[in-house]
């Protein structure tokens, strides 16, 4: 295995000026991994790409779940060293001081020759499992039961393409996810080296890295930025079909002064009338979920249910909103559950 990098930083300004650097020159980390499959519902892997050659500023965002999640990452990890599978084991190993895992935090970020248009920036390295040889990856979660529910696993498929992207860089094989729920539910989820979806992972992000390295190239050509927006939008990823790519859209359209008005084409032509279309049948179909979810709810009110489960297709939920995760097993279905 080639011999890992690491970049260190001594606090959170210098690391967020060492990523900033990275992203600038092209390079992908874990959660723009997820970003660039598609994975991220509030950033388009298009407003990444603007964002990396430069044509967009790349902001330091910050909210209170994150602040409250960097603090609680500490306590997580430390929970996790004495974690035996159940609550029970935890408690008791925790009154008795008894650390069955051990893992060390990690002040830097990973770059692996191999694949030098990535870099890791992963919590901490597991140096000690009761289960597991060898090293392995502790990354640290503080989730709401909410947002679980909404995934087959429990587990945002976005939070899976960034620990394989880890498991990729590292070259380590296995990793945990340990998660706080609600403040108050404690687990960690096991994974494996998914050769698959690394695969996936490295064909995409290897394919951004070009279109980054490409738009930088004409970010320096000093041309108009009529031209410059018409050049990038050559080479820029394909655009998703997302809430977020919609928001950057018109988030830069908004920014435009003059009018102008060109003739159409027969791409456009078509994607008018499926415009129409689809705007026609919305009202149809919204009605029709309607009507669908009464049938699932008036069931399971009737059976003073909040879970239903599905078999092998998956289970529904009912809390404060209704959740349908269902997998046609006959048609195969999604391994991540999106």
């Amino acid at each position: 295995m080639a011999k890992l990098q690491y970049i260190k930083s001594k606090t959170r300004d210098e690391w967020l000026d060492e990523r900033k650097k990275m992203t600038a020159r092209g390079m992908v980390g874990g959660t723009d991994s997820g970003t660039i499959l598609g994975l991220n519902n509030y950033k388009s892997r298009v407003k990444l790409f603007y964002q990396a050659v430069g044509y967009e500023p790349m902001t330091d965002t910050d909210n209170e779940i994150m602040f409250h999640g960097r603090n609680l990452e500490d306590y997580v990890a430390d929970l996790w060293q004495y974690y035996g599978g159940t609550p029970e084991s935890l408690i008791t190993n925790y009154d008795n001081s008894t650390k069955i895992r051990s893992a060390r935090k990690l002040k830097a970020m990973v770059v692996n020759p191999k694949y030098p248009w990535m870099f890791a920036n992963i919590d901490r390295v597991i140096s000690k499992h009761p289960d597991r040889k060898g090293k392995g990856i502790l990354e640290t979660k503080t989730m709401s039961s909410y947002h679980s529910e909404m995934w087959q696993s429990g587990i945002p498929p976005a939070y899976i393409i960034q620990i394989q992207h880890y498991l990729i860089v590292t070259g380590y094989r296995y990793a945990e996810i340990a998660i706080l729920m609600d403040g108050r539910k404690f687990d960690s989820v096991p994974f494996d080296a998914h050769d698959g979806i690394q695969s996936q992972i490295l064909e995409l992000t290897e394919d951004f890295h070009k279109r980054v390295i490409a738009g930088i190239k004409l970010m320096k050509l000093g041309m108009s930025d009529e031209e410059l927006i018409y050049a990038l939008s050559e080479v820029q990823p394909t655009p998703e079909s997302s809430e977020a790519f919609d928001d950057y859209m018109s988030e830069r359209h908004k920014r435009r002064i003059n009018e102008k008005t060109i003739d159409g084409n027969d791409a456009i032509l078509n994607a008018a009338k499926e415009y129409k279309t689809a705007q026609e049948g919305l009202k149809v179909a919204e009605t029709e979920k309607l009507r669908i979810a009464g049938i699932i709810k008036n069931f399971m009110e009737s059976n003073s249910a909040t879970v239903v489960k599905l078999g092998d297709s998956g289970t529904i939920t009912w809390r404060k909103q209704l959740n349908v995760n269902y997998k046609d097993c006959n048609n195969g279905g999604n391994e991540l559950g999106f």
